[in-house]
């Protein structure tokens, strides 16, 4: 599989440049390195949550979807 990713990589760098965020991907997905909680945010704003913390707390049952959005109640 690493060499799958380094030829992956390759094509990348062909295409837009350094390629060395999948090998920090990798090291994450080996359990080498852990990500840094900056990017643990960024993950959970991609899915649609503020913090990393309102998308744990979703995903776990203590905190609905709706966590992130105001109710707007008038």
């Amino acid at each position: 599989m690493k060499q799958d990713l380094k030829v992956l990589a390759e094509h990348i760098e062909k295409k837009v440049g350094k390629a060395h965020v999948f090998f920090k991907m990798w090291d994450v997905l080996k359990g080498k390195e852990k990500p840094s909680r900056q990017t643990l945010d960024k993950l959970a704003l991609l899915a649609g949550f503020q913090s990393w913390d309102d998308f744990q707390g979703a995903l776990h049952g203590t905190e609905d979807g709706l966590v992130n959005y105001d109710a707007g109640e008038k």
